[in-house]
């Protein structure tokens, strides 16, 4: 009896986990985002990150990154791709479109979804060789439209004949001035419009620039999102000064609701989401506080004229007076030793919040390089020269003892 007991056991585990392993390749999460290293560098710079992946990920979505300078991988017989999303450049062409139009077929008829967000990519080559129209459509087609290569310059005359209130005006509402665009017709009736431009007297099909299909979508050059350059003239910021890069001098808007888009487009309702705000159904608060600026003399109003330690300000003005908030607050070692930029003031403040029931003490590690690729080679002499910036242990300093 004992024995036939452990052995039905088995079968149960083995049935259940045969049955989870099932379940789980009808769940493919996973989404091949496309992206020219050439021209965005890292990942972390690219359209795709900054932009596409925190409302992916929000919608249950995982992106697989792949420079298209690369040879483009094998997906079909993958259970775990969903789709496929490219966002290129303006103006960005393959080295081979059609070999790139075959592969992209070949995944659409294998059940990827495939997402067009901006350039396509395949219109001409790396030499500026036009595609053949017939592949450009054999694409396009799939996507429920027809590319008949008009371009649109002067847009005085255009209008909007249809905007889609659910996915347009997200963060920003078109511009009265109209961007120039390629003229997209519908191929057949199995692509949603959300978006149709019309010229206004003139013999020219409405435009239909961003639209989904059950094989995918598509959203035109120039529709997905505002972005210009900051005005910092007279007012840049520590953080805008020292950024490596221009893409924190930049604004940046959707016109297109990329939570409702991708929604839509990658049929995400089914996809279980991940939610690190809850558990067991109920609600977490997380708070913490980073150790940046923890020698700063505070320049708030109230404070005007008394030379207070921001990390003192905080200890004041938000831990003592909310003790139900559990706060985990992370100084950076160097601000509390001597030998560094410390202060006998700074390790005064932290023992003082070390104190408080509703604080809980962590590190933000010794230092904090702004970019880390300067220690890239590990170069003693080239850190040397600049410890003549800190003669007086940190910038806050100079004005506390005066």
């Amino acid at each position: 009896m004992k024995n036939l007991y452990i052995i039905c056991s088995y079968i149960v585990i083995i049935f259940f986990t045969a049955s989870l392993a099932h379940a789980q390749s009808y769940i493919p999460r996973t989404v091949i985002a496309l992206y020219d290293k050439h021209d965005e560098g890292k990942i972390v710079y690219s359209r795709m990150h900054r932009m596409a992946e925190m409302p992916l990920n929000h919608l249950g979505i995982k992106l697989e990154y792949h420079d298209v300078a690369e040879p483009l991988p094998n997906i079909k017989d993958r259970k775990d791709v969903r789709g496929i999303i490219s966002w290129f450049p303006d103006g960005f062409a393959l080295k081979d479109p059609a070999g790139y139009i075959k592969w992209a077929d070949d995944a659409i008829d294998a059940g990827k979804k495939f997402l067009i967000l901006a350039e396509p990519g395949f219109l001409q080559d790396d030499k500026s060789n036009p595609t053949d129209y017939d592949k450009i459509n054999n694409l396009f087609g799939r996507l429920g439209l027809k590319y008949d290569g008009t371009w649109i310059d002067i847009t005085y005359d255009v209008k909007y004949i249809y905007i889609d209130p659910e996915i347009m005006g997200y963060e920003r509402k078109l511009e009265d001035k109209k961007t120039s665009y390629s003229s997209y017709l519908l191929a057949d009736n199995s692509a949603k419009s959300y978006l149709i431009a019309q010229k206004e007297n003139s013999n020219l099909e409405p435009s239909h620039l961003i639209t989904s299909n059950p094989r995918g979508c598509f959203v035109a050059y120039g529709f997905t999102h505002y972005q210009r350059k900051k005005d910092l003239k007279g007012s840049k910021s520590y953080e805008e000064e020292v950024a490596d890069t221009d893409i924190e001098k930049e604004i940046r808007e959707w016109y297109i609701n990329p939570f409702e888009f991708f929604r839509r487009c990658l049929d995400t309702d089914q996809i279980p989401k991940p939610d690190t705000t809850t558990q067991d159904g109920r609600r977490i608060f997380y708070s913490h506080i980073d150790g940046d600026g923890w020698n700063n003399i505070t320049q708030l109003e109230i404070f005007k004229n008394k030379p207070i330690l921001s990390a003192k300000v905080i200890l004041e003005q938000i831990l003592k007076k909310f003790p139900d908030l559990p706060v985990t607050v992370a100084p950076i070692a160097a601000d509390l030793d001597k030998d560094w930029v410390g202060h006998v003031d700074s390790v005064k403040i932290l023992q003082d919040m070390a104190k408080l029931p509703n604080v809980e003490i962590g590190s933000h590690t010794y230092s904090h390089p702004f970019s880390w690729e300067f220690f890239q080679d590990g170069n003693i002499a080239k850190e040397r020269r600049y410890l003549n910036l800190y003669p007086n242990k940190t910038w806050g300093w100079a004005i506390l003892n005066s």
